[in-house]
């Protein structure tokens, strides 16, 4: 198959008509499964930045009227934390769309090198997205002094004793390590069976010529 024809096929499936039935299945079945995982992307990096925005403003608040050291601190780190997380979803995204100009097994190669980034990215949220929170909270609650001493409608929300404090943490935890799981998972359910059939669809490519 020449490359003009797979490049014609990749900014319009609808144009397969000098192509096998076995070929044309095998490039549109593709081609829909990749534009629903990038709205999917989109979806949620939309979500994520817009969430990360809110935290900024929050906790710039926050930490500019709670009276304890540590807690300032955490905010501080929760302020920086919501803005990598931008920058990081936003950088991810960088090489979404594939080179036009270049050979059809090229785009697809540049596809699978993206949508390896984008798997990688969820197996190691656990470094970026759930430890840097999770350790933020830990800062904010034990550096948390006696409520009484913040005038402020959310000091009834800070838990008092080392106890309460500790259960807290430790369902923040069991939160934390869910939002890893689900992660990963997603990573092994979606992206990396779609790496996998792009692979197949190149091996088939190569092979017919």
């Amino acid at each position: 198959m020449r490359d003009q024809e797979l490049k014609d096929i990749w900014k319009n499936p609808s144009r397969m008509e000098h192509i096998s039935i076995n070929k044309k299945q095998l490039l549109t079945q593709l081609y829909k499964k990749m534009k629903e995982i990038d709205n999917n992307i989109k979806k949620r990096d939309i979500r994520e930045s817009v969430a990360s925005i809110i935290g900024i403003i929050i906790f710039v608040l926050l930490g500019w009227d709670i009276p304890f050291f540590w807690s300032k601190v955490a905010c501080g780190i929760a302020v920086a934390w919501f803005a990598f997380v931008i920058y990081r979803l936003k950088k991810q995204r960088q090489n979404e769309e594939p080179d036009v100009t270049l050979p059809y097994t090229e785009q697809l190669e540049q596809r699978k090198e993206y949508l390896k980034g984008q798997s990688h990215m969820l197996d190691t949220a656990v470094y970026w997205y759930v430890l840097p929170p999770f350790v933020m909270n830990v800062i904010f609650f034990l550096g948390a002094g006696n409520p009484s001493e913040w005038d402020n409608f959310f000091a009834s929300a800070l838990p008092e004793g080392i106890i309460e404090k500790v259960v807290i943490l430790s369902l923040l935890a069991i939160f934390y390590a869910y939002i890893a799981w689900i992660n990963k998972k997603a990573s092994r359910d979606h992206y990396e069976p779609l790496i996998r059939e792009i692979e197949h669809t190149q091996a088939e490519l190569e092979h017919h010529g």
